[in-house]
């Protein structure tokens, strides 16, 4: 856990309530009772401790670690591989692999112009980072505080609210936090205002004594990606992202041992993932670098002759590799994750 005593004492305290709260709900689930209350803040692994307790819908809770790629959409290259610990979301590594990839791409005189990746990657840090880097993001917006109340106007230029009855809704200017990790502005209207006002049964609860609205740091940008996501372009890369980074996914599980891992340690996850990314695209190469009639050829004459011309295959390959290297230039335009 971060933080001093003080700050841990009140993790393990909330940590706590939570497991109360759900105890009910686990009272008639079959499982054992061990694994219902795991968690990184009370346990870890005294033999892998890199590794992180993590759970997904249909998969055990077990320790994991967070493998993230970068895919070419037109030629499905893995531009970028790195393992990370899986105590986190998914959003909070974008930024460090686009970082990583720009630096790698420019080298070889590339750039991303479009980015795609599914909801898990959807933030307004990540939404504004892409902004700036000129980078067009079609990530699927999902929930977090993206706006106020309906029927509330918000002022820019005052930064504050105007409400369905014209009472003005008015704020500290400190960005907080909403208890979901979002950070947000929060406006209140006067009590006075809410007392006695006509509307007011339909605007807040019997109890509630003035109205609250909060909206996010991150509010033009989190707007901009809601209207891009209504358009035909944004379903159109949302069906190329999955057609580009899960066959892609189901490859390095299925056919290079990324199932599992059997090496202990964040280092050496991440060379784990780079040695599986580097076999695919060492195969995607050659697809690439060796003309279909030769490769056809060559495997005509190894089922016709048995393993004993695999030899002569093998040379024929290396002869025709050697004539044709760099003779396709990859062009990355779209990014997938």
């Amino acid at each position: 856990m971060d933080g001093d005593d003080e700050e841990q004492t009140r993790q393990l305290k909330e940590l706590d309530t939570r497991y109360q709260r759900q105890g009910k709900n686990y009272e008639e689930m079959p499982g054992s009772e061990r694994g219902k209350y795991l968690s990184n803040k009370t346990h870890y692994s005294p033999s892998d401790p890199d590794a992180r307790i993590a759970v997904k819908p249909g998969k055990p809770r077990e320790l994991y670690y967070s493998g993230q790629i970068a895919v070419d959409t037109a030629h499905h290259v893995i531009t970028h591989a790195e393992s990370f610990t899986a105590d986190g979301k998914d959003c909070r590594d974008l930024i460090t692999i686009t970082e990583q990839l720009q630096t790698r791409l420019q080298r070889h005189g590339m750039q991303i112009e479009k980015l795609l990746a599914d909801g898990a990657f959807s933030s307004g840090e990540n939404y504004q980072y892409l902004e700036q880097n000129n980078i067009t993001p079609y990530i699927p917006l999902l929930g977090g505080a993206l706006s106020g109340s309906e029927g509330f106007i918000y002022d820019e230029q005052n930064d504050w609210y105007i409400c369905r009855n014209n009472k003005l809704l008015k704020g500290s200017g400190r960005v907080v936090d909403d208890g979901r990790g979002h950070p947000v502005k929060k406006y209140f209207s006067l009590q006075s205002d809410c007392k006695n006002c006509p509307i007011r049964k339909s605007c807040i609860t019997d109890k509630a004594k003035t109205k609250k609205v909060q909206h996010s740091i991150y509010k033009a940008e989190l707007e901009r990606a809601k209207a891009r996501q209504q358009t035909v372009k944004a379903k159109v890369m949302k069906r190329k992202r999955s057609s580009t980074v899960e066959p892609v996914w189901g490859t390095l599980i299925n056919f290079t041992g990324m199932k599992r891992l059997n090496a202990r340690g964040l280092k050496a996850a991440n060379k784990m993932l780079l040695l599986a990314a580097t076999v695919y695209n060492l195969k995607k190469w050659l697809k690439f670098t060796t003309p279909k009639v030769i490769t056809k050829a060559a495997k005509m004459i190894t089922l016709k002759y048995g393993e004993g011309f695999g030899l002569v295959k093998n040379i024929l390959r290396q002869l025709i590799l050697g004539a044709n290297v760099a003779r396709e230039n990859f062009s990355v335009n779209h990014c997938a994750w």
